[in-house]
Parts: C-alpha cells; structure tokens; sequence
C-alpha cells in the first residue's frame, strides 16, 4: 500500500504535467461529487455544494449562503463561464435549486467578508493568483421558499 507521502508525489507530479485544473476535474473531485450525492446531509455538504455550470460541468465548491445568494471562490478558470449572469443549478444538502451566477462585482468589503469565511483552494492560495474570482448566485425566488418549507418538514 503506498504511503500517503507517495500519494501526494503522484498527485504532484500528476498537477505538473497535466495542469491543475485537469487534476482537481478528473481526480479529486468525482470522489467528492460522489459522497455529496450519496450523503446530503454529510460533514462535508455542510460547506460544499455541487455547482452545474452552464456547460454542464458539475464541480464541488464551498460556499456561504446569505438568503437568497450564494458565495463560492473559484480556484480555476470556471468563473468564465458565468460572465454577464447565467443560469446555474446547485445541489445543497440534497436540494436541487436554481438561480444566476455571475463574477462577483459588489461591494469590496463584501467581497473580503466572503473570502475570508470561504475555504480558499489550491492550498490556501488567493484565487486571483490562479485565475480564480468570488462567484455570487443569486437563488431563484422560489428557491428561498423551497429551503423555507424543507427546513420546516
């Protein structure tokens, strides 16, 4: 059995050569797309949601939800993806919702707020440095009622 030591070599070696990104969409996260899915109400779906990009891509992010708005850093270039706002779904604590995602362009004590309560990725690096950006959803009205009435049941 190879040490955790030599895992992480081979993860090293794996990010060098075929680029971060590639790594965390075909390595690491379908394990975590997987646990999301199979225990909603898990340790780890207390802080991280499964994010349907507009191109179809599910990708496990943390967030911080504020009402009806969704936070998430982007440790990659997905970000791209919602420029201008564009419909996304989530999957939190087995909830399906829905709503419109953009790059964040708020207030910038906001924006420090939510960065610094979100888990930064690539360890602890800002997402800037990696192409990264802070994402805001904006929950579909319905969805707010939709939480509402299953945190009541």
């Amino acid at each position: 059995m190879p040490s955790a030591f030599c895992k992480f070599c081979v993860l090293l070696l794996a990010i060098q050569s075929a680029g971060c990104a590639t790594v965390f969409e075909h390595v690491v996260n379908p394990p975590v797309v997987e646990e999301l899915r199979s225990e909603p109400h898990g340790s780890r779906a207390h802080r991280t949601m499964l994010l349907t990009l507009p191109d179809g891509r599910a990708i496990p992010v943390d967030y911080v939800r504020q009402g009806d708005r969704l936070y998430a850093v982007s440790g990659f270039r997905w970000w791209r993806t919602l420029r201008g706002g564009k419909r996304v779904t989530v999957f939190i604590r087995g909830e399906r919702l829905t709503g419109v995602g953009d790059v964040f362009q708020g207030d910038a004590a906001v924006e420090t707020n939510m960065l610094s309560r979100l888990k930064m990725p690539v360890l602890g690096i800002p997402p800037a440095w990696t192409g990264g950006a802070l994402v805001e959803i904006v929950l579909d009205s319905n969805a707010e009622m939709q939480s509402e009435s299953t945190s009541r049941s």
